[in-house]
């Protein structure tokens, strides 16, 4: 389990449980490889920048 916070709001993150999107989405603009991967379906580099 992992806990996210900020100012007036706290975010649990758990296995098993549904997906939680917070803060900005991973942008592909400017980012040929990323382009690409997610052109082809692939999502190991959206995990990589996700776990940054």
């Amino acid at each position: 389990m992992a806990v996210v916070s900020v100012k007036d709001k706290q975010v649990t993150i758990e296995i098993g449980k549904p997906t939680v999107i917070i803060g900005e989405r991973i942008n592909p603009t400017g980012k040929p490889k990323l382009t690409a991967e997610l052109q082809k379906g692939h999502l190991d580099l959206v995990e990589e920048e996700a776990m940054i």
